[in-house]
């Protein structure tokens, strides 16, 4: 019945937990997080951009070397095209490739036709833009906004009216190395994380948690992260604004963690891999056939039960 199959779905995971389904390629490379800690009053203030910088900046100079250095979310509260933005990435891009380190930071990006991203930019030996495409409804963009259009003004601009990415798939070359990217939530979703794979050497989360506040959100965000290293058999790199950020392994074990509501860095190495997992091969679609199965199972034993008298 149903509880056979549940034991035997148990051991088939004790048969398949110890198959190496990826393997290392490449050496080590040490990875930073480097978590601002900026209040949200600070950091979208008008006057908030250059004291936001300065304190990214100045975490960034105690760890500049390591192969991958990583910033949060909308780390920069400013637009991509902005001039003292383009002159900090200018000047840190020159930082990074003299010190032999590939920088990823969030920013929001606009196109010349006036739509604008919530976006995630390398710099270094190479650059890169990933653009968020699953977007938050009425945090980021508005619904029905034809219909809705009167209220826009209740909704702070730009975080309310971002435009949907357009990649394919959510990959971003770092260096010399394809990875897949996430932004904020969009590692909820295991499907469109997977679409990474096989060409994805690590993943990389960004988020900005501070709306949360101190509650148990960020660390349900954690336990997600957690998930999609595990299930695509990937190190994780994960930034965050107010914390947790965190470093993960293939296996979803937290290497090294900065706590909520602290400023600093980490770094830890992580291992370039390839290969992929059944997960990243077959998707939750197995996942949720199997989960039905068992549900369908369950209810066919409690009709064919007879009734007592």
């Amino acid at each position: 019945g149903a509880a056979g199959g549940l034991v035997g779905l148990w051991l088939l995971g004790l048969v398949l937990w110890p198959i190496p389904w990826t393997r290392p390629a490449g050496a080590l490379l040490p990875a930073s997080v480097v978590q601002g800690n900026v209040e949200q009053s600070l950091k979208w203030a008008p006057d908030g951009l250059l004291p936001t910088l300065e304190i990214y900046l100045g975490l960034t100079r105690a760890v500049l070397g390591s192969a991958l250095i990583v910033w949060p979310e909308t780390a920069i509260p400013e637009f991509l095209h902005h001039p003292d933005v383009q002159t900090m990435v200018s000047r840190l891009g020159e930082s990074a490739r003299a010190a032999g380190s590939e920088v990823v930071f969030g920013v929001p990006a606009m196109d010349p036709d006036g739509y604008y991203y919530n976006a995630l930019v390398s710099i270094g030996s190479a650059s890169d833009r990933y653009d968020k495409r699953h977007l938050v409804p009425f945090g980021e963009y508005l619904p029905f906004k034809r219909h809705l259009r009167p209220l826009i003004d209740w909704f702070e601009v730009p975080m309310s009216d971002f435009s949907r990415g357009r990649a394919a798939r959510p990959l971003l070359q770092v260096g010399p190395h394809l990875v897949g990217a996430s932004i904020c939530y969009e590692d909820v979703f295991p499907d469109q994380v997977r679409e990474a794979l096989p060409e994805a050497a690590w993943l990389i989360n960004v988020s900005n948690d501070a709306w949360f506040g101190d509650s148990l959100a960020p660390h349900q965000h954690l336990e997600f992260a957690r998930m999609r290293a595990l299930e695509n058999g990937r190190d994780l790199v994960r930034s965050t604004n107010t914390g947790i950020s965190a470093i993960i392994d293939h296996r979803g074990r937290v290497r090294g963690q900065i706590p909520s509501f602290a400023r600093g860095t980490l770094t830890v190495a992580i291992q370039p891999r390839v290969g992929t997992t059944p997960f990243s091969r077959l998707g939750s679609g197995v996942s949720v056939g199997l989960a039905l199965s068992m549900l369908l199972a369950a209810l066919l034993v409690r009709w064919r039960r007879p009734v007592p008298d």
